[in-house]
């Protein structure tokens, strides 16, 4: 590993940080409502709550916003790197920078969402890449199986959260070995 590689990496832990900072619950209920989500509900800053305070439409705005930074600082990391091992290392390198932006947004004050929405993005954009379209396919039926069975959203992401390296470990492997 050289010092251009380090330089790279680090570039896009930036950006992708600064893109996930840019947090969507807290403009949208600044712009459109003059107040601050993270205020009502649970205290945060992600689309559940938007959706619980403001409707429907504010939390799906939330969500669709929450996914497009997340697919766009990923979509930054392959272009950093040439070495087609290192593509997708930085897939993932740039959504888990996104997360952590989203949820301790430096922009505002280190309080924002749990990063469902960015984890949600960071899946289906990683699984795409890599040919693996079923795992969100079975991710989202996990995960509506659950907030319909229990009605705790929460709930299902830390689940999906945890099925998500298992799912991707053995069905990937799978693929791998069909080869």
């Amino acid at each position: 590993v050289n010092a251009a590689y380090i330089i790279s990496i680090a570039l896009l832990v930036i950006a992708a940080y600064l893109l996930g900072s840019l947090n969507f619950g807290i403009i949208i209920s600044s712009k459109l409502y003059h107040s601050d989500v993270r205020s009502s509900g649970s205290g945060n800053a992600g689309s559940t709550n938007m959706l619980r305070t403001y409707g429907k439409k504010a939390g799906a705005l939330t969500f669709v916003c929450d996914l497009l930074k997340t697919v766009l600082a990923m979509a930054i990391g392959p272009l950093c790197f040439y070495h087609e091992d290192l593509r997708f290392l930085a897939l993932f390198i740039a959504g888990f920078a996104c997360m952590v932006g989203h949820s301790y947004p430096v922009f505002f004050k280190f309080r924002g969402g749990k990063g469902v929405a960015c984890f949600a993005a960071m899946v289906i954009f990683t699984c795409i890449c890599m040919n693996l379209w079923y795992i969100p396919v079975i991710l989202f039926v996990l995960f509506a199986g659950i907030v319909l069975g229990t009605k705790y959203v929460s709930l299902a992401s830390i689940i999906c959260g945890m099925a998500y390296p298992i799912l991707l470990n053995r069905l990937n492997g799978a693929d791998k070995s069909v080869e």
